[in-house]
């Protein structure tokens, strides 16, 4: 069954390089020997039959069809890729599609008042050409943006993390290196936002948040990937979230019934206690000195995330204190750089292995 399934994959897949040779290669040469032909004054009997057309039509949709078969059959990572692609496309660019279909119908509206001679189809296929290219250039300069540009604030950067939780395979490596994993939780109880279960004491999994929670909890428990975790220690957490919270605290949080400091406290113990607690000898939880942290970085298999943190507090080993930094009263800003780059993500996570490595040996040599 197996070489069955394995040899019609191999048919589909054969097809469909052919089909894309006809596509690309195929069908230009062809519409560009008729417009020549035709320029010249020939007389071509075939340009007035609707045959070549259908099967313009018809290739197209063979080359699409077989390609798609192909990816059901033997590429489930490339067909997760694609949904990714289409639901980011359709649900986190709503102001893309805002602007590109309305400055489309103002562009088209008026190209009908400016007076011209030639038929009026003519137009409409003028105007036809102008609003898809109107709403095709702004959904590219949305991609494109959302590609090269930096991810900023937190509501992106955990949608685009969870995404990619969700699409990792089965043999990626995951690495989360910061100081405490509850990323935004602190901005979103400020915001007001239902972030919070405060009756069952977890994420309130409607929110991003909590969708971050149970993706990575999914992640870890489904999957057999190799998973680290590196952050403050523990007993860290309370100090650094009770810091942070008097430095940017304004009058009207005096009085807040809000708890900060203990629910970002639970929340980041939370997410931690995922892989301090599982069993799988692959998912390991690791404490890093503050003074000694590594650059903020996530890795979810070929997915790199540099991350770049303003606003947290500074660590004081004499003291073993946070020092809060002066005039900052907003939560910590974070500029993350997105990249999908297989070698660098080995490199960083190469270089994470050695740090833990001399990390544990100097743990194991100053116990002896």
């Amino acid at each position: 069954m197996a070489n069955f399934k394995s040899a019609v994959t191999r048919g589909f897949d054969l097809a469909n390089t052919i089909l894309i040779l006809y596509c690309i290669v195929g069908v230009p040469i062809f519409l560009l020997y008729t417009g020549l032909e035709l320029s010249k004054g020939q007389n071509l009997t075939y340009v007035q039959s609707t045959w070549w057309r259908d099967l313009i039509i018809v290739l197209g949709a063979l080359v699409i069809l077989t390609r798609a078969t192909t990816v059901l059959l033997s590429d489930i990572e490339e067909l997760r890729d694609i949904k990714a692609e289409l639901r980011f496309v359709f649900a986190h660019a709503k102001t893309a599609w805002s602007i590109g279909g309305g400055t489309a119908c103002i562009v088209t509206g008026l190209y009908f008042l400016v007076p011209a001679t030639n038929a009026l189809h003519e137009r409409f296929e003028g105007v036809f050409s102008i609003f898809i290219s109107v709403i095709g250039v702004a959904l590219a300069v949305h991609v494109l943006y959302r590609n090269m540009a930096p991810i900023v604030g937190t509501p992106r950067l955990l949608d685009s993390i969870i995404d990619d939780l969700h699409n990792c395979s089965d043999q990626s490596a995951i690495w989360l290196v910061y100081p405490a994993l509850n990323f935004g939780f602190y901005r979103s109880l400020r915001n007001g936002e239902s972030v919070w279960n405060h009756r069952n004491q977890v994420f309130d999994f409607r929110h991003r948040c909590g969708k971050f929670y149970r993706a990575l909890r999914d992640a870890l428990e489904s999957k057999p990937l190799q998973a680290i975790a590196i952050t403050y220690g523990k007993d860290k957490y309370l100090k650094l979230f009770d810091v942070y919270h008097k430095m940017i605290k304004d009058e009207k949080e005096k009085s807040s019934p809000v708890d900060y400091v203990r629910l970002c406290t639970k929340s980041a113990e939370l997410l931690s206690n995922l892989f301090e607690s599982s069993t799988s000898s692959n998912v390991r939880f690791e404490q890093f000195d503050a003074d000694q942290f590594p650059q903020h970085v996530i890795i979810i298999g070929d997915v790199v995330y540099i991350i770049v943190s303003y606003g947290i507090p500074i660590y004081d080993k004499e003291s073993d204190a946070f020092i809060p930094l002066e005039g900052e009263n907003e939560p910590a800003d974070v500029l993350t750089w997105r990249r999908k780059d297989a070698v660098l993500a080995k490199t960083i996570s190469s270089h994470l292995n050695k740090l833990l490595e001399t990390k544990n040996a100097k743990m194991t040599k100053s116990s002896n």
